[in-house]
C-alpha cells in the first residue's frame, strides 16, 4: 500500500498495569474476574458453529476452564449446578472474529476484544508483540491470540523502524536466519527488495521451515511470487502490475477482467492466500472517479478469486492511524459482501478459514466440542444483519465472559489492559 507518513504507524506503546471492572449486564454476571473459575452456560442460543453442524436452534453452550464442553438441545444438555447461566432469550452465537491484517496490536488490545476479535494476525513483527503474546498465551493478560510475522525485510532505506535490510542475496539470507531464530511465525517480505534478494529470503525461509507472507516487491512479478510459494500476499500487490504494467487503486481502473484468469488459476494452484484490505486502500485513495473504477476492478477480481476456489482472508491493516482498530473489521467484511460474496461465506472467511490458514483449525474457529471458547454472543443473525457485530451482546474470551457494557467501554477507547 502507499507509503504512510505517519511514523506511529509502528510505535509501540507500553501496557499499563492495572484492573477493569465492569457493572452488572443484562446478560450475565457483573464482572470477569469474579467468573473465570467457574463454568458458564450460554443457555437458548441460535448457534452459527461455522462447522459441519451449520446453524443449531434451541441450544445450549457449557464452558468449562476455557474450553467448549457441551453444545446441544437445552434439554439434552447437563448444566453444572455452579455454573453461570447466561440467558442468550434467542440471541445468537458464532465463533469470535479474525483480524488477519494488524499493526500496533500491544496498543490496540482494548478495542481489539471490544469489538469481539478473539484472533489477530500481526503484520509487522517488534519485540513488544512476542511479549504480549506469551503473556496471553499463558493467561497473564485477557486479549485476542497474536499471530505474528516479522518485521519486514527490504532493501535500504527502508520506511519503517526495525526494517530488516537486505541488498545483497548474503544479507538477505542472514535476514531471514535473524527472523527465523526469534519466534516469529512467518517471515515479512516488503515492497523495493531486490529479485535476487527476494528469492535469497524464500530459498533460506524454506531452508528453516518458514514460509513468506507480505507484499510482492515491485522488481518481483506476482507470478514470480507465487511460483516460489509465497503463503499471502497482502493488498492485492503485484496483480496490478501483471494486469496493467502500473501499480496502484488507479492501475486498477485500466485491468482488463478478461485477463483474470490465468492469474486466479496460478493463485489457486500455488494455494497462495490474498488478504485484500480493501476498505483502508479506499479511506486512503479518496473518491475520484478513476479510484472508483480502481475499487470495482479489485472488487471484481476478489470476487472471481473467490468463485474459482482462491482462498481470501479479512485484514484491516488497522493500528497505522488510518482506520479505527476493531471497528475497521465490519467495514471489511461489508467490501466482501458488496463484492458479490455471499454473507455466510465472508463470515465462514473471518472465523473458521482464519483458523485454517493459521494452523489453528483445532482449536478455533468454529463451535464444537473441545474447541476454545472464544465466543460472540449478538442480538442479531449476522447474516442479516451485518453491522451487529460492531455491538456485540457479549463475549467469551478464552472462556471469560465480558458482558456487552464492558465491552462498550474497551471500544470507547479504554487503553487498560485486561488482566485476569
Amino acid at each position: 500500500m502507499p507509503r504512510v507518513t505517519l511514523i506511529s504507524r509502528f510505535v509501540v506503546l507500553a501496557t499499563v498495569a492495572g484492573s477493569c471492572g465492569s457493572s452488572q449486564g443484562p446478560l450475565g454476571p457483573p464482572d470477569p474476574e469474579a467468573t473465570a473459575a467457574l463454568p458458564i452456560a450460554l443457555a437458548g442460543v441460535t448457534v452459527l458453529t461455522m462447522g459441519p453442524a451449520g446453524v443449531l436452534l434451541g441450544q445450549t453452550i457449557v464452558i468449562r476452564e476455557g474450553r467448549i464442553v457441551a453444545l446441544g438441545p437445552r434439554a439434552d444438555v447437563s448444566i453444572p449446578g455452579d455454573a453461570v447461566v447466561i440467558e442468550g432469550r434467542g440471541r445468537v452465537a458464532m465463533p469470535g472474529l479474525a483480524d488477519m491484517h494488524v499493526h500496533n496490536v500491544t496498543r490496540d488490545l482494548p478495542l481489539l476484544v471490544g469489538f469481539g476479535i478473539t484472533t489477530v494476525r500481526a503484520m509487522w513483527g517488534v519485540p513488544s508483540v512476542l511479549q504480549l503474546r506469551d503473556s496471553i498465551a499463558s493467561g497473564l493478560i485477557r486479549g485476542p491470540r497474536i499471530y505474528s510475522a516479522s518485521s519486514g525485510l527490504d532493501a535500504r532505506p527502508g520506511q519503517w523502524p526495525l526494517t530488516q535490510f537486505a541488498d545483497s542475496p548474503e544479507e538477505a539470507r542472514a535476514a531471514a536466519g535473524r527472523m527465523a531464530e526469534q519466534g516469529w511465525t512467518w517471515i515479512k517480505v516488503y515492497s523495493s527488495l531486490s529479485r535476487v534478494a527476494y528469492d535469497a529470503i524464500a530459498d533460506e525461509a524454506g531452508r528453516l521451515g518458514f514460509r513468506l507472507v507480505g507484499h510482492v516487491p515491485h522488481a518481483v512479478p506476482v507470478e514470480h511470487a507465487l511460483a516460489l510459494g509465497q503463503l499471502s500476499i497482502e493488498h492485492l500487490m503485484g496483480y496490478d502490475r501483471s494486469l496493467t504494467g502500473s501499480e496502484g487503486v488507479a492501475a486498477w481502473a485500466s485491468a482488463d477482467d478478461r485477463e483474470f484468469p490465468p492469474l486466479i488459476s496460478a493463485t489457486v494452484a500455488a494455494g497462495t492466500w490474498n488478504a485484500p484490505t480493501l476498505a483502508i486502500l479506499r479511506k486512503i485513495n479518496g473518491g475520484a472517479a478513476v479510484m472508483m473504477r480502481g475499487y470495482a476492478a479489485k472488487a471484481r477480481f476478489v470476487k472471481a478469486l473467490h468463485q474459482a476456489g482462491g482462498r481470501l482472508l479479512v485484514g484491516t491493516d488497522s493500528g497505522i492511524d488510518i482506520v479505527f482498530a476493531g471497528a475497521a473489521l465490519a467495514d471489511e467484511l461489508q467490501e466482501f459482501v458488496d463484492a458479490g460474496i455471499p454473507i455466510a461465506t465472508v463470515l465462514r472467511i473471518a472465523t473458521r478459514d482464519a483458523a485454517e490458514f493459521l494452523g489453528a483449525a483445532t482449536e478455533s474457529g468454529t463451535i464444537e466440542v473441545g474447541k476454545r471458547a472464544d465466543l460472540l454472543l449478538l442480538d442479531q443473525d449476522p447474516r442479516i444483519m451485518l453491522r451487529t457485530l460492531t455491538d456485540p451482546s457479549g463475549l467469551l474470551l478464552g472462556g471469560n465472559w465480558l458482558p456487552r457494557e464492558r465491552l462498550a467501554q474497551l471500544r470507547a477507547g479504554s487503553r487498560q489492559p485486561l488482566l485476569p
